[in-house]
């Protein structure tokens, strides 16, 4: 076994010129002493190409038409001359010792991918100090990705994988249509059968919110068609394969498209149950996309930290307090399939105990305030 001796990083930029120095920066400033610099322009119509330009030949520069994060990845891979590869996002920046503290994990060839969790940085850069995707798998995931199929286990956002350039060349070109914009969700869906995972526990990704993130405008529905999308391209390339498999059975057997059809189908109860000008309290995760509850309505999102398992039945309180003094009359939290690690079964009980409630199953509670006394 030997330790892969260079190492790329490929930048897609369409539009974040603002961004785009922090990214090359640190693609720049690596500690790793071999490692190539590809950044490809997708059509950019703000001052990307000249910030591009500005580094010379610092970085391997491709410019090219519109087309999509994918089209932009499949520019860019011919250029790649490193043995393993980041796809790091032009919004995101990557620790200078990235490379050099995980390139030796490939030593076992059969190693296809190692990942880390990231810590988020606000539009400026500055650390939230939130830290997403802690806890990531090890190992091999062949039989659990035949088993259940796309979003066979977690992994990070794109910039927090760091691949062997032999399996993006290997699996078949992203096609066109709902998969353009999500070149790592198409990786996650073949790399199991390509090899085994590996899980550094470091944060070595800052990952950028910035209100125009395209991952944080996929809500449940599209997320579905998204998914089914994989399964069509997986299924067919394991036909190739001479490996049947049924989407059927996946989807009755997978805990990530079971969440979000769940959550879709609570979304639509919301705008069915609640009159269309009436208010909401949403105490609810990020995937219950405000959105996407249709008709629109006047929504409030508590703030993320009453979700966490520390929060109290005062705590809720407050909230709810709140509510009834701003003039919102309906309450909606997550259902009993979604209560793990939070203290919203408690929230539940509350608004059974205390309020109305309008609508109940297992993606959903909604509950109608009931006036002060």
């Amino acid at each position: 076994m030997s330790v892969p001796t260079t190492a790329s990083i490929l930048i897609a930029n369409f539009n974040y010129g603002r961004f785009l120095p922090d990214a090359i920066d640190s693609a720049l400033a690596q500690t790793w002493p071999d490692v190539q610099v590809v950044v490809v322009d997708d059509g950019s119509t703000d001052h990307s190409r000249l910030l591009i330009e500005s580094y010379g030949d610092q970085v391997t520069a491709l410019f090219k038409e519109n087309g999509g994060q994918a089209s932009a990845f499949e520019a860019g891979l011919p250029l790649l001359t490193g043995d393993v590869t980041i796809l790091l996002d032009a919004d995101d920046m990557l620790d200078p010792t990235a490379i050099e503290k995980t390139i030796g994990l490939f030593a076992d060839p059969n190693v296809v991918k190692v990942h880390w969790p990231m810590a988020v940085v606000d539009e400026y850069g500055y650390p939230s100090g939130e830290i997403r995707w802690e806890k990531l798998p090890s190992g091999n995931f062949r039989d659990r990705a035949l088993e259940i199929g796309p979003a066979s286990h977690d992994a990070p956002a794109c910039s927090g994988n760091f691949w062997r350039t032999s399996f993006l060349r290997a699996i078949p070109p992203i096609p066109p249509g709902k998969l353009i914009h999500v070149v790592d969700s198409y990786l996650f869906t073949f790399s199991p059968f390509f090899g085994e995972f590996r899980a550094w526990n470091d944060p070595l990704t800052f990952y950028r919110i910035h209100g125009d993130n395209f991952s944080e405008g996929m809500d449940p529905h599209w997320r579905c068609a998204q998914w089914e999308e994989r399964a069509v391209r997986l299924q067919a390339w394991l036909a190739s394969q001479d490996i049947a498999v049924s989407i059927d059975d996946w989807r009755a057997r997978n805990p990530y498209y079971q969440r979000l059809s769940g959550i879709a189908a609570a979304l639509a109860e919301i705008g069915q149950r609640i009159p269309p000008n009436a208010g909401i309290l949403l105490i609810a995760g990020r995937l219950y996309d405000q959105n996407a509850i249709e008709p629109k309505r006047p929504i409030y999102r508590a703030p993320l930290e009453l979700l966490e398992s520390d929060a109290t039945m005062t705590d809720f309180r407050r909230e709810i307090g709140w509510a009834r003094k701003a003039g919102i009359p309906y309450v909606i939290t997550q259902g009993r399939a979604a209560w793990n690690q939070n203290q919203l079964r408690q929230l539940a009980t509350l608004l059974r105990d205390e309020h109305t409630i309008v609508y109940e199953n297992d993606w959903v509670v909604i509950a109608k305030l009931k006036s002060e006394n």
